[in-house]
């Protein structure tokens, strides 16, 4: 016998399985529109049945009634089933009528988040009284932590969250705990590791009117949920909580689109209330009127995790204790394989990460460690949204769609084998502990394995889906609307660009829309400006985009705002556009994915909606893939044919159905009187309650640790300030006004562990800002963290100002690697603007790289600051129209040629530090405003003092060395330069060492110093110096510098013979004494100005190796000192004794 509960005197009963506790049934009950929820025992809260029903005009028709009876008769039996349906057959329609059929809670999986957020929201309108939610990533930008070994260069991970994304992920796993008549659309991000679900459950807190509780509990069981405490009221936002004193606190879930207010009286909650989302500054963008938010006044809230991770503190205990021992393990194996800094390196990081860990509960890259928190063993799958999945219904109760299963399957595969690929070099060099690759999406194995039944739906299946659908096929070529697929037509390349504005004109007479194809975003976002150009409305649409803009850039298509959307690949499958009625795909003849049987056919159909659907093909010969997809869309054009034949039907194009991200959907859901902008009079509102508040809270001493006595210090209240740091406040106001670097340091000894580095213009003022009252709350976790343990301040002033603190920044932090710098511990590269060399197969291009081995290329640079970098381009492109000249030759317009070349040569003029040239013959050419720019950029480089100053060293190094190719008669401006020098101590220890300087700056990673045996002379130390850098395959320098004099060079020189690179190399020497320079076949030194930007430079190169092979030297020198069989080792210890 099931027992039975009245839903709280409604009369309604709710059926449970197994022997529950009524008092837990009443107690978590919850109300929500249209629906009663109740929790199982032992397992997530659900309604009694799944209401799967499709409330919509629309009736199967076409092929739709068969293929919806066939795929439902097939998945009962937990089958794999294939709906192969051409574009515009109404799939999703049936996907629907599938749902409701088989009546399984479902998760849909799409391969992008534009087709995702479409999906979700063309679901809710066939499914309006179903949970229809989106799960994708919520990552705006995402850059993962790597290490290349052959250039040593570590990238930490660097991503921006999207709060918006991340509230509907807590959204979608939420309805999976709550209701059964579940549809998530999600992307491949389902596959990758979502905390724990059942430690998730059990971290669910509740809250109901009369409960008796402290407001200290209260902030500590929100805080064990993770929630952020802020200040202010204004403060507040999604997944944090404010709290008045110890009567009121507002805690603002992800899942709800306001916070909701607890107030307390005597002990007991009062009430509970939600708030009216106006009276905040709009953080959100979203709003939830059916997501499971409480009525404006409620008994009960219960409250979710503010984050998917959740990790008990025993939990965090025993995990500590298995990374430890992981770590000591892998330490002992990298030594005993030779690898002793990746051993120290591994060491310092993983117990750096265990200090935070055990301080804040999390540290950068926690997930890295997901195994040991998860208590898994080695190997064992993550838990992931198919998990909540499986523990919600069980493997065999729920469904899987895979929507254009012939994109999304390989991604299932790919995931897995890229990150795997990535992690494997970082632990092979100490980066990560093994366990990290355990931190992982799923297998395809493992994710196959999870699931019992399954529709693949796609317009051009894969043999994969065949396969696994074992001829369970369901076939759809026949559109409810009548429409035949597009017809084709072929296009040759020349005069491409003007048949494209003559065609989208046409269209755009008739009120109908046309999409360009394109092959990269560059060409994409060119092309468009192209169209712009010639009058046309268009856009360009990629995945630059945010998830965001791409349905705008859609909706304004729709709106008839613009005519045209160029577009590369998002563009192919599932975008529902009836206004669309030209295709056209540029570069149709290439070979390759973009250009394949299926990806035409996907381009094709998006004009199969429209009855004048036309596809062109722009290419100079049929390929093999324009034949198969001309073919496939014949026999399609026949069956239609016949049916509208037999049937008698006239085509009509589809209705138009605006397509919106689901954040507009959502919108569309908002209460009467929501605005998304600032409502200044309930911010004064707010702002009055809440200073009326914190005087009556000083008033009657009410803090949220309760009341204190006259005199007492509140260390809970946010005015107190420990003393430590009442300390640094007074040394904070000795500090300079000037620009360098900080460091906060734990201790004021030489040994004390430094904590954070920074830089600043000025010191004194950048500083004490972590020591405002405000700010010291106000900062994040990690930083109020580090501001607990500091106990002193270190400052380096930096003469060459911000560009110097930049590079002292980052070198500091390389080398101390400080527990609480995040961002700038890899080894930095800074870039290049790069001018290739013209060959007879290609054109020069004038480009960005971190690389600085192109063969023949020219380089500007570098540039500490990337902004700084972006901006001299975007005005060289503008000056000198570099784009657009560049997208006319991409298309075609060879005359454009030498007008291409001649800007080239122009933007490498200014570059130079010819600005001024280039200027006056702009004006001469009548581009007067293509002058102004280069005028503005030789007399203020960019904005900002930081950028300035990069641009400014950029000019100052090219007209260096352009000085110096005319002085040493050099054919070609000297890139790269290398210097060598020769240090020893008393004929001991000799160390030869070579220093590289790249476009005028120092290459320190390409530094290199030779180990010499007892040599008599400094002419035979640089001979065989010299001889061993010729050994190696390294690229040759322009211009080797060798600190000396005549004999110094004749020895340089021998070697150079010796290695049969005369005529590849050319070298000097500079004496110290009188500065003289010297070159081969020359008595007397070169007549110079010693003050000039070339001699500068090679004083400059010349210092620099003097230094590193004296540093080379004192270092071998300093091994030696107390070895017994050293001949100073006696002299050393007494010394040393004395």
């Amino acid at each position: 016998m099931k027992p039975e509960i009245d839903c709280l005197g409604s009369g309604r009963s709710i059926c449970f399985l197994g022997a529950l506790n009524v008092e837990m049934i009443r107690r978590f009950v919850q109300r929500r529109p249209g629906r009663w929820v109740a929790p199982r025992q032992g397992r997530y809260l659900s309604s009694l049945k799944a209401k799967f029903m499709v409330d919509t005009d629309l009736e199967p028709t076409a092929d739709q009634p068969q293929a919806i009876d066939a795929a439902s008769e097939y998945l009962k039996g937990n089958n794999f089933t294939l709906l192969k349906g051409a574009t515009g057959t109404g799939k999703t329609f049936v996907m629907a009528h599938t749902i409701a059929r088989t009546k399984k809670p479902t998760l849909i999986l799409s391969h992008n988040k534009t087709l995702a957020a479409q999906l979700a929201r063309e679901l809710r309108s066939f499914l309006p009284n179903s949970a229809v939610e989106l799960f994708i990533s919520y990552y705006d930008s995402f850059q993962p932590e790597a290490y290349n070994p052959k250039s040593g260069t570590y990238i930490a991970k660097l991503a921006t969250v999207n709060k918006e994304i991340d509230a509907l992920r807590h959204r979608a796993t939420k309805a999976l705990v709550e209701r059964e008549d579940v549809v998530i659309v999600a992307s491949v991000s389902c596959i990758y590791g979502l905390g724990l679900p059942k430690e998730y459950l059990q971290s669910v807190k509740h809250f109901e009117v009369g409960q008796a509780i402290t407001m200290e509990e209260i902030v500590a069981q929100v805080q064990e949920l993770m929630y952020e405490m802020v200040r202010t009221p204004l403060d507040l936002k999604q997944a944090c909580f404010y709290s008045t004193g110890s009567d009121e606190i507002s805690v603002w879930p992800p899942y709800l689109s306001a916070p909701t207010r607890i107030a307390l009286e005597h002990g007991t909650i009062r009430s509970i209330q939600a708030l009216d989302t106006r009276e905040f500054h709009g953080n959100t963008q979203l709003a939830f009127p059916d997501a499971g938010s409480v009525s404006t006044n409620d008994k009960k809230l219960v409250l979710y995790p503010a984050r998917h991770h959740v990790t008990p503190e025993s939990r965090r205990e025993e995990a500590a204790t298995r990374i430890r021992a992981e770590m000591e393990h892998r330490v002992e194996e990298l030594i005993r394989e030779g690898q002793g800094d990746a051993a120290e390196r591994l060491r310092t990081r993983t117990t750096e990460d265990m200090k935070m860990l055990e301080e804040l509960g999390f540290c950068a890259g926690v997930e890295n460690y997901s195994r040991h928190l998860a208590l898994r063993n080695e190997g064992d799958p993550p838990d992931t949204l198919i998990t909540f999945y499986n523990e919600a219904f069980g493997a065999n109760k729920w469904l899987l769609i895979v929507d254009e299963s012939h994109v999304a399957l390989p991604q299932l595969c790919a995931m897995y084998r890229g990150d795997r690929k990535r992690k494997e070099t970082l632990v092979s060099h100490g980066f990560r502990l093994p366990s990290a690759l355990d931190n992982r999406p799923l297998k395809e194995s493992e994710f196959w394995d999870k699931i019992e039944s399954a529709l693949f739906v796609s317009a051009t299946p894969s043999k994969k889906e065949l396969a696994m659908s074992k001829h369970r096929i369901v076939e759809m070529a026949i559109r409810p609307t009548g429409v035949m697929d597009p017809k084709i037509e072929i296009a040759k390349t020349e005069n491409q660009l003007e048949q494209v504005v003559r065609e989208i004109g046409d269209r755009a007479e008739r009120d109908e829309r046309t999409l360009v194809m394109a092959i990269t975003k560059r060409d994409a976002e060119d092309l468009a400006e192209y169209l712009q150009s010639r009058g046309v409305k268009a856009a360009y649409l990629h995945s630059g985009l945010k998830i965001v803009q791409r349905s705008e850039v859609i909706s304004r298509l729709q709106r008839a705002d613009i005519d045209c959307i160029v577009g590369v690949n998002l563009l192919r499958e599932g975008i529902d556009l009836p206004e669309v009625s030209l295709v056209c795909i540029m570069d149709a003849d290439k070979q390759g994915f973009l250009r394949s049987k299926s990806s035409l056919l996907q381009m094709v159909g998006r004009a199969a909606r429209h009855v004048n659907g036309t596809a062109i093909f722009f290419a100079e010969k049929t390929s093999p893939a324009m034949r198969e997809c001309i073919a496939e869309t014949d026999v399609r054009r026949g069956k239609q044919l016949r049916y509208l034949l037999e049937n008698d039907l006239q085509p009509t194009s589809a209705r138009s159905r605006e397509v919106a991200s689901i954040f507009e959907m959502e919108k569309e859901n908002r209460t009467e009187g929501e605005v998304d902008g600032m409502d200044w009079e309930a911010v004064s509102r707010v702002l009055e309650e809440h200073m009326q508040r914190k005087k009556a809270s000083k008033d009657d001493n009410l803090t949220l640790s309760g009341n204190t006595t006259d005199g007492d210090e509140d260390k809970s209240s946010p005015r107190y300030m420990p003393a430590h740091l009442a300390n640094l406040k007074n040394q904070v106001k000795s500090l300079p006004v000037k620009t360098g670097v900080y460091m906060w340091k734990s201790g004021s000894g030489e040994d004390a562990e430094i904590l954070y580095i920074g830089k600043a213009k000025n010191l004194r003022s950048r500083v004490s800002s972590y020591l405002r009252e405000t700010a010291v709350t106000a900062r994040g976790t990690r930083l109020a963290a580090m501001l607990i343990r500091a106990r002193s301040i270190d400052v380096v002033v930096t003469p060459g100002g911000e560009r110097d603190a930049l590079l002292l920044e980052a070198d500091l932090i390389k080398k101390h690697r400080p527990l609480y710098n995040v961002l700038l511990r890899d080894s930095r590269y800074y870039p290049f603007i790069v001018i290739t060399e013209k060959t007879d197969k290609q054109l020069p291009k004038l480009m960005t790289s971190v690389r600085s081995d192109l063969e023949g290329a020219r380089y500007f640079g570098p540039f500490t600051s990337p902004a700084a970098l972006r901006r001299v381009m975007e005005l060289l492109e503008a000056a000198l129209n570099l784009r657009h000249l560049r997208f006319q030759l991409r298309f075609g317009g060879e005359s454009v040629e030498g007008e291409y070349l001649d800007a080239v040569a122009m933007a490498a003029r200014i570059l130079e530090g010819d600005a001024l040239g280039v200027a006056r013959e702009l004006f001469q050419l009548g581009r007067e405003q293509s002058a102004r720019i280069v005028l503005a950029i030789d007399k203020t480089g960019l904005d900002g003092d930081e950028n300035a100053r990069s641009w400014r060293r950029v000019q100052e190094n090219a007209k260096a060395a352009r000085e110096l190719s005319q002085l040493l008669d050099i054919p070609k401006i000297p890139r790269r330069i290398e210097a060598f020098d020769v240090s020893h101590f008393y004929g001991q220890y000799t160390v030869a060492s070579r220093v590289v300087f790249l476009d005028g700056e120092p290459a320190r990673h390409l530094y290199r110093s030779y180990k010499l045996e007892q040599v008599n002379d400094d002419f035979s130390s640089i001979n065989k110096a010299v001889s061993k850098r010729l050994k190696s395959k390294e690229q040759l320098p322009d211009l080797m510098i060798i600190d000396g004099g005549k004999g110094q060079l004749s020895a340089a020189v021998n070697a150079i013979k010796d290695a049969g690179n005369v005529d590849e190399l050319r070298v000097c020497a500079i004496a110290k004494q009188e500065e003289e320079i010297f070159v081969p076949g020359q008595l007397k030194s070169l007549d110079t100005n010693i003050e000039s930007a070339a001699m500068l430079l090679v004083r400059h190169v010349r210092d620099e190796s003097h230094r590193h092979a004296i540093s080379k030297m004192r270092n071998a020198r300093g091994r030696d000192v107390f070895r017994e069989d050293s001949k100073f080792s006696a002299q050393s210890k007494q010394s040393v004794e004395s």
